[in-house]
């Protein structure tokens, strides 16, 4: 995150001195943070104003899997959000998130009314339980477009939301997200979107490992909590993050065991995520998987059993076989309504004997929808967006991205993507990062001639504009960071011409 923080706060900057020497300071003003401390809570609020607003917005939830924060999922939630009130809540750490949040937003031409962090007494169970029925707190979830819960201990949050009552923190938030606004959380606010919590409330300040847990399924230190959040895809879910940095198979296939055992469910379904990694869900059940460029093991995991475990009794290592796993890699798609994906790699796992067994040879699966250790790659995909706005992200392969209509936020990933443009195709958004420098992507407009092409620089993006006869007037491409590092160069823009743009090109003719 640190990077992509940085690098925002700069266009802000100039973005705001520009409006400041154009504008009286009544008009616009720079954001700052203002704090209101409570009996329950500490309360901060980033803008550049004092008032609140409504407005409409899109339901989708972020399961994202800790460590650094997958910038693009945050991108996701704020296009959502549409330019509402976007809330932090967390019961550790600072109102960080809040300036990250606004910049992302700001910086994408997409600016939220304001970012705010709602800090929780963590580790105080009475304060964090009257929290749940202070008004202040609940007002605050009631006039929020967006929520995100940080990470820290989901302990925590479940002291939190387990109060219930007409009002109450929990029927404030199930409420919001029943109206539909974008959803989500990181780490422990992840381990509490599930319908089935491990909340960790028995471990105290302990930790639970795979081995501890597959070795006695009901160790002392495994308690769950459920119906916590209710969202239109978490039904019957149970989660898990961070997970192959601290090799947590074996326990949520414990967790999942325990689910089907303790009665909630006769299917177990689960949702693992990977560090600086993010599963956002669509309200009709249709998913991805978003990751920070350069992360070093992206990926998610999608478990699902019908098969009721053999063992699972206190004291003794669980036996739980025939469980189907489903992994993502960045860029694959999921249908939880099909339970059918693109680019992903299905295996089977078992544990017998508290020992977990994988179809593939690797309990994770491999680092390929093949398979294996390395070994296969990713297919070339076509990516085809509607006539609204979309966002759509590529594989770790060579895709191809054509947005349509609308306003789109186009990210290939990494390999050699190709992006299309044709007729009125609005005002895009290109976010290409690759650290692979042999590879190349290229932009063509198939119906637009290099002639028609205005090529200017904002800060560290590149636009692209057009007039002319076959150009509507609002037919544009900005393309982020072009200018600020190769990684985020187009090598290529091609025009119906037959006339190509490299970076040389552009860097000598830019306006």
């Amino acid at each position: 995150m640190k990077e992509k923080f940085v690098k925002c706060l700069a266009p802000t900057a100039v973005a705001f001195g520009m409006m400041m020497s154009l504008f009286p300071a009544a008009v616009f003003a720079a954001p700052s943070e203002t704090t209101t401390t409570g009996t329950n809570y500490t309360y901060y609020r980033y803008s550049n104003n004092t008032s609140d607003v409504v407005k409409t917005t899109t339901f989708g939830e972020v399961y994202m899997g800790g460590g650094t924060d997958v910038d693009a999922a945050f991108n996701w939630m704020i296009n959502k959000a549409n330019g509402g009130d976007f809330l932090i809540i967390r019961a550790t750490g600072t109102s960080a998130y809040d300036q990250y949040v606004y910049d992302l937003a700001t910086a994408q031409g997409k600016p939220l009314n304001s970012v705010s962090t709602l800090l929780l007494k963590g580790g105080d169970n009475a304060k964090l339980q009257a929290a749940a029925t202070d008004s202040a707190v609940v007002d605050k979830i009631n006039k929020a477009e967006a929520i995100f819960f940080a990470g820290g201990n989901q302990a925590d949050y479940a002291q939190f939301l387990k109060i219930t009552g007409a009002n109450s923190a929990k029927v404030a938030l199930n409420n919001r997200i029943t109206t539909g606004i974008p959803f989500g959380g990181t780490s422990a606010g992840t381990m509490i979107q599930g319908q089935f919590t491990y909340d960790a409330i028995s471990a105290g300040s302990s930790s639970l490992d795979s081995t501890a847990a597959l070795s006695n399924p009901y160790n002392s230190l495994m308690s769950f909590t459920k119906d916590l959040v209710t969202t239109p895809v978490n039904a019957g879910i149970q989660t898990d993050t961070h997970f192959e940095q601290r090799d947590r198979m074996g326990r949520f296939l414990t967790f999942l065991a325990r689910n089907i055992k303790d009665g909630w469910t006769t299917t177990a379904k689960g949702i693992a995520v990977n560090e600086q990694s993010a599963l956002v869900v669509e309200a009709n059940g249709t998913a991805q998987l978003l990751t920070q460029p350069g992360a070093p093991s992206p990926g998610a995991y999608i478990a699902k059993s019908t098969t009721a475990p053999t063992t699972v009794v206190s004291g003794s290592p669980l036996t739980f076989t025939n469980i189907s796993i489903t992994k993502l890699f960045s860029g694959s798609t999921f249908n939880f309504n099909t339970w059918t994906g693109t680019s992903v790699l299905p295996y089977t796992l078992n544990v017998n004997n508290g020992t977990v067994t994988s179809s593939t040879g690797n309990i994770y699966g491999g680092t390929s929808p093949s398979g294996g250790g390395g070994g296969g790659s990713i297919p070339t995909a076509t990516i085809v967006g509607t006539s609204g706005a979309d966002t759509l992200n590529g594989t770790s392969g060579n895709d191809v991205i054509d947005g349509k209509a609308g306003n789109d936020d186009l990210n290939g990933g990494t390999g050699n993507d190709t992006y299309l443009f044709t007729g009125s195709f609005g005002y895009d958004y290109v976010d290409d990062y690759d650290t692979n420098s042999s590879n190349s992507d290229t932009i063509i407009f198939t119906d637009l001639n290099s002639s028609q092409a205005t090529f200017t620089r904002s800060v560290d993006d590149l636009i692209i504009t057009f007039s002319g006869t076959g150009s509507s007037p609002s037919n544009k491409v900005k393309i982020i960071d072009y200018f600020y590092t190769w990684k985020s160069e187009i090598e290529n823009i091609k025009f119906a011409d037959g006339i190509v743009r490299d970076y040389t090109w552009v860097s000598a003719n830019y306006q």
